[in-house]
C-alpha cells in the first residue's frame, strides 16, 4: 500500500508467486513469507517452507525471518531465535521485533500476538507473586529488542515498549513520559497523516487558509508538525490573532520541537505575542533554555546574549555566556564564526566591567560608554590606522626604473616570447 496504490495482499502474494515461479528468489522469500503468515491468503507451512529455501539459500533476510516464524510455530524457539537474528543482522527490524516476542513465548501466529501480550500485563497487574516476577523477567528481556527496533521506526515495536512502559515494565527510570512519546509516535502513522500532504499541497499552490485550515485541524489533534505549521502560517498573516501562533508553538515546543521553542522565545523576547505586549525576557530566557536542552545552536546564542546583557537572568554572568557561546559553536558549524564576534562584545563587556568594580568607593564614579559603542569604535580606528599605514607605505615607496633596452641580436626572443632557431623567425 505504497507509492499511490492502495494495499491488495491477495494481488501481492499472486504477484510474487508468479515471480518466484521464474526463478526470482526475492520474490520467493516474499512469497514464502505471506504464505508463513497466510497474508492474502490461507496458511499454508509446507509450501512457505519450500518457497523459504529458496531465499534461504540466496542470503535473503526475508526468507531468514519466515523460516524463524515456522520454527516458532513448531515449538523450536531455539531454532526460531537463530533465523531472527541472522535476519536481524541484515537489517531486518521485523526479525527483531519477532526476536522481542519470542522471549515472550510467542508461538509465531499473528491471532495469538495480542492474546499473549494481554495475558503478561494481566500477570503483571494482579498475578501472584511468582507470575508477576516471571511475567517482568520475560518482558525485560524482550523489550530490549522491541527497543532496538523501534529505534528504527517499527510501528509495532513502539507500540510494545510504550505498552510496557506504561505498566512500568521498562525498567531503569523509563517511565509514562516515555510511554507517551512512544505511544504518541505510533498515533502519528495512522492513516489521518496523509491530511498533512494535502494541506502542504495546497500551500504550493497558493492557497495559504486552505493551508493553514488543515494544518489547524490536525494541530488540535496532537500533530507536532502541523502545531508548528500553522503557527508559521499566522505568524505571516497580519490580520490574524498572533496569541494563537503563541499557544501553538507553545504546543509543538512542548513535544520537543526546538525550533518552536526557539521562535517562542523570540516571541517573548521582542515582545511580539501582540500589539500591547511587552518583551517578557524571563519567559524568553525559559524558552531558549528548553531549545538549548535540545542542542540547538541559535538557542544557545540567544541564551549567552541574554547572560552577557542580563536580559532574564538573576544577574550578569559572563562565565555562562561564554560557555553557552561555546555551546552554539558546538551545536552547529554555522554558529562557530558568530560566536567568535559575539565573545569580541563578551570580552569588552567584561573588560568594562572589571574597571567599573576595580575602582575606589570614595571616589565619584563616571559611567562608562555602552560596550557596543566601544567596539565600533574600536573597528573604526583600527580599520583607519591600517589604511594611513597603506597609504603611507605606498607614498615612500621609490618610483620604478624604466624597463631597460635590450640590443636585438640572433639570440634575442623573438616578438611573442620563442627564441629563433635556425635562422626561422621565432612563433
Amino acid at each position: 500500500g505504497s507509492r499511490g496504490v492502495a494495499q491488495d495482499l491477495a494481488r501481492a502474494r499472486r504477484f510474487f508467486r508468479q515471480a518466484a515461479d521464474k526463478g526470482d528468489p526475492a520474490a520467493a522469500s516474499w512469497y514464502g513469507y505471506m504464505l508463513a503468515r497466510g497474508l492474502g491468503g490461507e496458511r499454508d507451512a509446507d509450501a512457505a517452507e519450500a518457497s523459504l529455501r529458496v531465499g534461504e539459500a540466496h542470503g535473503h533476510d526475508v526468507a531468514l525471518n519466515g523460516l524463524g516464524l515456522l520454527k516458532l510455530a513448531a515449538r523450536q524457539p531455539k531454532e526460531a531465535s537463530a533465523y531472527f537474528k541472522q535476519a536481524s543482522e541484515k537489517s531486518n527490524y521485523d526479525a527483531l521485533y519477532n526476536l522481542g516476542l519470542a522471549h515472550l513465548d510467542w508461538d509465531g501466529l499473528d491471532d495469538s500476538e495480542h492474546a499473549l501480550f494481554a495475558a503478561l500485563l494481566a500477570d503483571v497487574a494482579g498475578g501472584t507473586k511468582k507470575q508477576q516476577r516471571d511475567a517482568t523477567l520475560k518482558a525485560q528481556r524482550a523489550i530490549q529488542f522491541f527497543s532496538l527496533a523501534a529505534r528504527s521506526g517499527h510501528v509495532r515495536a513502539l507500540h510494545k515498549v510504550g505498552r510496557l512502559y506504561a505498566a512500568g515494565l521498562g525498567g531503569g527510570a523509563a517511565g509514562c513520559e516515555d510511554a507517551a512519546a512512544a505511544l504518541k509516535t505510533v498515533a502519528e502513522r495512522g492513516p489521518w497523516v496523509a491530511h498533512l500532504a494535502a494541506a502542504y499541497a495546497k500551500f504550493r499552490r497558493g492557497d495559504a487558509l486552505g493551508a493553514r485550515l488543515l494544518y489547524a485541524r490536525l494541530a488540535h489533534s496532537g500533530y507536532e508538525v502541523a502545531q508548528s505549521n500553522a503557527a508559521w502560517l499566522l505568524r505571516r498573516d497580519p490580520d490574524a490573532n498572533q496569541r494563537d501562533a503563541l499557544s501553538l508553538y507553545d504546543q509543538a515546543a512542548r513535544q520537543g520541537n526546538a525550533e518552536a521553542a526557539v521562535v517562542l522565545g523570540d516571541m517573548y523576547y521582542y515582545g511580539l505575542a501582540g500589539p500591547d505586549d511587552p518583551p517578557d525576557y524571563v519567559a524568553a530566557v525559559d524558552k531558549y533554555q528548553a531549545a538549548h536542552d535540545l542542542r540547538h545552536a541559535r538557542a544557545a546564542f540567544n541564551l549567552a546574549w541574554c547572560y552577557q546583557r542580563g536580559y532574564g537572568v538573576q544577574q550578569i554572568d559572563f562565565h555562562l555566556a561564554k560557555r553557552h557561546y561555546g555551546s552554539a559553536a558546538e551545536f552547529s558549524p554555522d554558529a562557530s564564526w558568530p560566536a567568535r564576534l559575539a565573545l569580541l562584545s563578551l570580552y569588552f563587556d567584561w573588560a568594562l566591567h572589571i574597571l567599573a568594580t576595580a575602582r575606589p568607593a570614595d571616589k565619584p564614579s563616571t559611567p562608562l560608554p555602552d560596550s557596543d559603542d566601544l567596539l565600533i569604535a574600536a573597528c573604526a580606528t583600527a580599520l583607519a590606522i591600517l589604511l594611513a599605514a597603506r597609504l603611507a607605505r605606498r607614498a615612500a615607496a621609490p618610483p620604478l626604473p624604466p624597463p631597460a633596452e635590450e640590443e636585438a641580436d640572433e639570440n634575442s626572443a623573438g616578438p611573442l616570447g620563442h627564441r629563433p632557431q635556425d635562422g626561422r623567425p621565432g612563433v
